[in-house]
């Protein structure tokens, strides 16, 4: 089975009006026939007591103002890896990240009016924001994000955006990144990003310090020891701001 899955011709697409998806992947691979349902109503939505299809609403005027707002990754009729991008003057408008499962951006994204979206050549500078990435776990190590991550370069650049900043990068720490998802300072660097600010971030070093105590596993706990036993827990706690220009 895992090789049928690596020897696969996965489909990248962008998120834009044709393609919206309103929730992550935190529980697994989402098939495309899902769709219709989620943008009717998420279980995000329900929990909270948000009005029903507002998130779809809202990633779709955004996608309508800008062309896009995520790429996806996709095998056969399941969306297996994601990422989320839209304009940082935007994620400043907002004050939170761009993920509608977490409770305060998930109201923060279903009471934005949407009327008040800048368009694009008001944005200065013409700076697009990656909130995060998604792949899922059995699709992990097989270059999905990176490749992802190169599409969106190509996009930004062709439509006209001046820079990336990404906020969510990690050292390249195997059990940190398959447990928090995005990528690695260094992935990036190959990439042409630069490193442009940091910050130990408390709830990356709980999962550090869980992790090495074995709450995720002992296999985990083993790479750990065997590895990265040499890194602190703020070391390994770092988070990143990292920025492309074109």
């Amino acid at each position: 089975m895992e090789n049928s899955r690596q020897s696969r011709i996965l489909n990248y697409r962008l998120m834009d009006e044709s393609l919206i998806l309103p929730v992550c992947l935190h529980g697994g691979g989402i098939k495309l026939s899902q769709l219709d349902e989620l943008t009717s109503k998420t279980h995000v939505e329900e929990e909270f007591g948000l009005p029903y299809g507002i998130h779809s609403r809202f990633f779709k005027e955004v996608s309508r103002s800008y062309g896009a707002c995520g790429m996806v990754a996709i095998d056969d009729d399941e969306i297996i890896g994601l990422t989320r991008f839209c304009p940082k003057m935007l994620m400043d408008m907002l004050g939170t990240s761009f993920c509608p499962q977490e409770e305060d951006a998930a109201r923060r994204i279903g009471s934005f009016d949407t009327t008040k979206l800048p368009q694009f050549d008001e944005l200065s500078p013409k700076s697009l924001r990656i909130h995060c990435f998604q792949v899922i776990e059995q699709y992990r190590s097989q270059g999905i994000g990176k490749t992802m991550l190169q599409k969106t370069i190509n996009w930004a650049k062709e439509n006209g955006w001046s820079d990336i900043f990404y906020s969510g990068a990690f050292q390249h720490i195997f059990p940190l990144i398959s447990w928090a998802g995005g990528m690695s300072v260094q992935s990036l660097m190959k990439l042409g990003f630069e490193v442009i600010s940091q910050r130990v971030d408390e709830g990356v070093r709980g999962g550090v310090i869980s992790q090495r105590r074995g709450y995720h596993g002992e296999d985990v706990k083993k790479v750990w020891e065997e590895k990265y036993s040499h890194i602190s827990d703020d070391e390994a706690s770092v988070v990143y701001t990292m920025k492309l220009s074109f």
